[in-house]
Formats: C-alpha cells, structure tokens, sequence
C-alpha cells in the first residue's frame, strides 16, 4: 500500500505519540509498504529526506501547531491524491487528514492518543478559559468524518466509543514497546556514585515533558512532607527544556523547594541508567493515553509511585503503589510506603510492536477495501 501520516509533529521530535507514529512508519515501510510523512519543520531538520525508508516532508508553518493544516494543505492534497489510505492524530493535523481525504477520495484513519471532551479540568492545570476553548477545539475535531478511529488504551477506546456512537470503526491498538533497554543490567553502585547519589539516600527520580497534564508541580509540593517523612529522601527532576516547554518549567522551579534537583534532559542510555539506580520513580500525571513512563519504570523493576488515573492501571506493574492525582499528600503517603518496603506487586504487561504493527495494518486494509466514506451532510 502507499500510505499517507498527516502528522503535527515526526522525529527529530521526540513524544510519546512521536515514538508510536516513527515506530509505525518505520516499520511499515520495513514490510515493503510506500511511506510519506508530512509534518511540521524543526531546526537543523532537511525540508525533505528519505530515513529508515520513510519519505519525510516538513513544512514550514509560522504560527505554531494550528497553522500547521494551512501551511501544509497543498502538499498533502496533492500527496493523498497518489495514496491508498491517509492516517492522522489529533490535535492540529486531523481535519486536514479528513479534509483531503475527502478531496482526493481515499479512506483516512484517525489514532486518538487521548479524549479529554468534558474532563479538561479534570485532566490538565488549564485555567477555565484555556479550557473550555481546547474542549471546544478537541469537539471540533470530531465532526470531521474520518473512516476509522483507534485508541491506543482500552480506557481511550471506551472514551471514544461513549463519545461517538457504535457506528463508527473504533479499534483498540496498544503502543508496542520494546522492554530490553530498560531490563538490561547496570552497575547500579558504580552509577550512583558517579551522579553523587549516597548509598544511604532514598534516591527519588521523576522525568518526562513538563505541561499541563504531568502533574509535576504536585510531587514538587509533595517533597517537603515526603522529606519529612523520609529524612533520607533526595529527589531529582529530570525535564524536558524545550522552547515549548520553557514556562512550564521556569514555573515548577519558582515553586520547588531549594533542596530538589533539577537535571536537564538525558541522553536515552544516561536515562535508563538514572531510572534503574533510583530507590523510587514518581509519575505523578493527571491523564496519560498510555502511559509510557510508567511502563518503562515498572519494566526496569524500580519501585514506582504512579497516578490512579485514565490508562495507567492498563499499563503499570512490578513494584507499586497508587496516588491520587493532584494530591500532594497522597504522593508522600505512597513514597514512604514505597521507602518501607510496603509495595502492590502484579506482572508487568507485555505490549509488542508486531502485534500493534500487524492490527494498523489490518486496519488500513478493511478501509481500503472498504474506500472513502461520503462527508456527512
């Protein structure tokens, strides 16, 4: 087939739903399929190239994100026109996937990391007006026609199936997720000495994208009660420093107590090896689609304080304990458990790429089968 990804972001970025669309594109392209993606530019990026058998074209939109369909409408009506199927996400890229799908007449299949229609407040620190205008935009999103949807949880499934009826093709297709580089062996004495980590510290790690939705700034009021509570307890923050990300995290240092680390982003092999030396890994998130972090802690056998909330129950296993989102105190009362030893312990659940790779694959072969679906009217 000659597949179409109409994507907001592609790597060099690096996400959660990044590492799920590069996975699929590299991978389809890798079973003999014709791959184009159009995505958004980065610095230092070529306006076009050809990696790991993936045509990728980058356009230029100023503006950010939401002039990203206006930008890049040309290029990918043009593109779909010689396709077979067209896939997007949410948020920026989905009507202009829908919208040429529709001009050039191919089928076109929309993943929904997550659905937060009515639970912005719930799920993201926006203000009330942030808010209601991203509900408004994310109900907008879907009423453009699409042919297929797939959520990447159960608990998005079920979301998405409240949401839009049982007529339309909803499918359930978990991220794959390669367990070796967090289950390979490290010199964990050597590591920690070498980041000046004490052998007698309780040594506290979280890491990952500051916004709206981690939760970050509840664990960083969590540290005085978790200090505490556990005296030995030293924590250190590694986060994303991007131009996205800069007033987020200037805002999480403002609030920090002066004795939390902050770090900045880590090569992946330095991360892992952070993460398999910590005496407890907190994921405190408000909503997560899938909840990578948490899967990657819990398959590299650290303890882990992790958030009673949307997917991550699906996702989450080995050595554990619940806290509530948005609580500080529930997130020191879940550390010191951990620093007592007093865990939840489950398997931890297997997710692989060629299983996910084979049910997208079937999905784009029951829409191209199945051809465009008529505009609503």
């Amino acid at each position: 087939m000659k597949l179409l990804y109409v994507l907001e972001n592609y790597w060099p970025h690096v996400g959660g739903m990044e590492t799920l669309m590069g996975q699929l594109c590299r991978r389809m392209a890798a079973r003999g399929h014709e791959v184009t993606v159009v995505t958004r530019s980065l610095p230092n990026a070529p306006r076009e190239e050809t990696r790991d058998g993936v045509s990728i074209v980058r356009v230029t939109a100023p503006g950010g994100r939401f002039a990203f369909p206006v930008a890049a409408f040309a290029t990918v009506v043009r593109l779909a026109r010689a396709c077979d199927a067209i896939h997007t996400t949410t948020f920026s890229a989905a009507p202009l996937g829908s919208v040429a799908s529709r001009i050039a007449q191919k089928p076109v299949v929309l993943t929904v990391p997550e659905l937060w229609i009515g639970k912005w407040r719930t799920f993201s620190d926006a203000s009330i007006v942030s808010a209601t205008l991203f509900d408004l935009i994310e109900r907008s999103i879907f009423a453009f026609p699409f042919d297929a949807y797939v959520g990447i949880s159960n608990y998005t499934t079920e979301r998405l199936r409240s949401y839009l009826g049982s007529k339309r093709a909803t499918h359930a297709i978990y991220c794959g997720f390669d367990a070796t580089p967090w289950t390979t062996p490290v010199d964990r004495p050597a590591i920690r000495e070498k980041l000046g980590v004490a052998s007698t510290d309780f040594f506290l790690v979280a890491y990952g994208r500051p916004g709206m939705s981690k939760g970050f700034r509840y664990l960083i009021d969590a540290f005085p009660e978790i200090a505490r509570r556990v005296p030995n307890a030293r924590m250190r923050l590694i986060l994303s420093d991007s131009l996205a990300t800069a007033r987020d995290l200037a805002e999480l240092k403002r609030r920090a107590d002066p004795r939390i680390e902050f770090e900045r982003p880590l090569p992946f092999e330095a991360l892992t090896d952070v993460v398999k030396c910590a005496d407890c890994v907190v994921v405190p998130s408000l909503a997560e689609g899938f909840g990578y972090a948490a899967l990657e802690v819990s398959t590299a056998g650290v303890p882990l304080v992790v958030s009673e909330t949307t997917s991550i129950p699906e996702v989450v296993g080995g050595r554990y304990r619940f806290a509530t989102p948005r609580d500080a105190n529930s997130i020191a009362s879940a550390v010191e458990r951990i620093a007592r030893g007093e865990y939840l312990e489950r398997n931890v659940p297997r997710f692989d790429w060629d299983t996910a790779i084979d049910e997208y694959e079937n999905v784009y072969e029951s829409v191209v089968r199945a051809g465009a679906a008529p505009a609503p009217t």
